[in-house]
């Protein structure tokens, strides 16, 4: 009887140790989730909010699992846009474009660098901070009311302009966030209009 007892508690002490072992596995598989996930959605905020450099650097999910597979497709849509890759269009074609009345071109500058240094022809002039609200969320006929022209959908060929191309690329990756497709810099800008067209 007394071997059968001490059998009894080694076996409960091996059952408890055993649901011990089972639990402290458990949490330590559930620690090593939480972490992986953790480090994907850092990776994937990182990739949709963090700016240029972070855009061109950041390596999002290089972890493999559900929860990366998950975030990978909610930052698909927000790729990296390389400023190498964009199209950009100098003088001699920016004076074609303007010939199809189909371009629209949007000139970024402020209301009165155009009093002071003078327009583009046939261009809206749609002030760099106001680019995203304009093509995001301002109906078209507020649009056209408030810029004097409608408001081009995700198709439409647009050419952006400023004075030198600066800020023409940042209202140009603007609009490429905005799906829209076709979207052009003019990085001359009114530099290089006004002095090749000065005689």
């Amino acid at each position: 009887m007394l071997m059968s007892s001490k059998i009894c508690k080694h076996l409960k002490l091996v059952i408890y140790l055993s649901l011990v072992t089972n639990f402290l596995n458990i949490v330590l598989i559930t620690s090593l989730i939480n972490i992986m996930f953790h480090k994907c959605l850092v990776r994937a905020i990182t990739q949709t909010f963090g700016g240029s450099k972070n855009f061109q650097n950041a390596n999002i999910c290089k972890i493999r699992g559900p929860a990366c597979d998950r975030f990978r497709d909610f930052s698909s849509s927000n790729t990296a846009i390389q400023p190498d890759k964009l199209e950009k269009v100098r003088f001699d074609e920016f004076k074609k474009l303007l010939k199809n009345e189909k371009v629209v071109v949007i000139d970024v500058r402020e209301p009165q660098e155009l009093v002071e240094h003078g327009a583009l022809p046939r261009a809206l002039n749609i002030p760099l901070g106001e680019v995203e609200t304009a093509l995001k969320t301002l109906p078209n006929d507020q649009f056209l009311r408030k810029y004097g022209g409608p408001k081009p959908d995700a198709d439409s060929p647009i050419v952006f302009s400023c004075m030198k191309g600066m800020r023409s690329e940042k209202a140009q990756i603007a609009a490429l966030q905005l799906d829209y497709k076709n979207v052009k810099n003019y990085v001359g800008g009114w530099t290089e209009w006004a002095e090749k067209n000065k005689n």
